[in-house]
């Protein structure tokens, strides 16, 4: 009866990624949007976001946003985040204590492309009516942009709070 005892050994175990991604959810990767975009990804009409390879955003852990990866979605709590930015710069808009997460991201697939190489599909992914649009947007965030410039496109789904499938 030796070659019955190994049959059921290894099913009680969890599987290796339960495993994985429950330890790292103790600190979930943040992805920091502006506060407009808010309402735009909890309707589901924004599934992707377009960033500058390598930039640094303090308030973002892009580095670790992989396929998979569950995200908190931050935004500024400040609802007139907008104004601030004419006030004296050393308002405190732009420190983490503001922020609050509103939602959580599932990434599906990060892309590279370049500025150039924004297209339709991807403009309409972003809540934008096309591809100049979305291109206009980003100069406004990024005014060094250039055709060959590269950006990371993450795109992702809400999903449910998270505390659903958490087992506390």
């Amino acid at each position: 009866t030796h070659t019955h005892h190994h049959h059921h050994h290894h099913h009680h175990q969890p599987p290796v990624m339960a495993a994985a991604s429950s330890t790292s959810s103790a600190r979930r990767p943040r992805l920091h949007f502006h506060p407009s975009l808010r309402p735009a990804i909890l309707a589901g009409r924004k599934s992707a976001t377009t960033r500058l390879c390598g930039e640094n955003d303090p308030s973002s852990d892009l580095d670790a946003l992989l396929p998979g990866v569950r995200c908190f979605a931050l935004t500024d709590s400040d609802e007139n985040s907008d104004s601030s930015e004419d006030h004296a710069p050393n308002t405190t808009t732009h420190g983490t204590n503001g922020a609050e997460a509103f939602a959580v991201l599932e990434i599906r697939r990060v892309e590279v492309v370049t500025f150039a190489g924004i297209g339709e599909d991807l403009a309409l992914l972003e809540d934008c009516p096309n591809a100049d649009a979305l291109r206009q947007l980003l100069c406004r965030f990024y005014p060094t942009a250039v055709d060959t410039t590269e950006f990371q496109v993450f795109h992702f789904d809400v999903v449910d709070d998270e505390t659903k499938d958490l087992a506390v």
